[in-house]
């Protein structure tokens, strides 16, 4: 297999766009666990309907 390199430009376009994916996915997980408390008050809910609704967020 053949190894490639990456430039200075390429390299940062690369981890400037990791770490714009990885705070993007800490706010949505830091975000989950209340919206999960909050749906258990609302009227109807079980928990596989808030599971369902969590996923569909995912």
């Amino acid at each position: 297999m053949k190894h490639i390199s990456l430039n200075a430009g390429e390299y940062r376009a690369v981890a400037g766009l990791g770490i714009l994916y990885a705070f993007r996915m800490l706010g949505l997980f830091m975000v989950l666990p209340v919206l999960a408390l909050y749906a258990r008050e609302l009227e109807g809910a079980t928990p596989f309907l808030i599971g369902i609704a969590l996923g569909a967020m995912v």
